[in-house]
């Protein structure tokens, strides 16, 4: 997991921007598209697990908020960032 913390570091997350949200999001998916290309072995390993590390929970949490200022619920929001968890966040 601490990898998973060190490659996140990586992206970089805006400020929400409710305008633009939308493409705010799909920007930092590329961007962690991209970086766990790089980093292939870390996905395997991560699957199943929240994050834990302070880098990624605060990619996590900036990207909860791009999708709250785009008007999504928290329980959308939490579905959208952690699908496998999705059963139990939306209700």
């Amino acid at each position: 997991m601490m990898a998973l913390d060190q490659a996140l570091a990586e992206v970089e997350v805006p400020q929400p921007d409710p305008a633009g949200w939308a493409d705010q999001l799909a920007g930092v998916a590329r961007q962690m598209r991209a970086v766990l290309g790089c980093h292939r072995d870390i996905v395997p390993a991560s699957i199943g697990f929240l994050p834990g590390g302070g880098r990624t929970l605060r990619c996590h949490e900036r990207v909860l908020a791009i999708m709250r200022a785009g008007g999504l619920s928290d329980g959308r929001s939490a579905a959208g960032l952690y699908p496998g968890f999705r059963s139990w966040l939306v209700a």
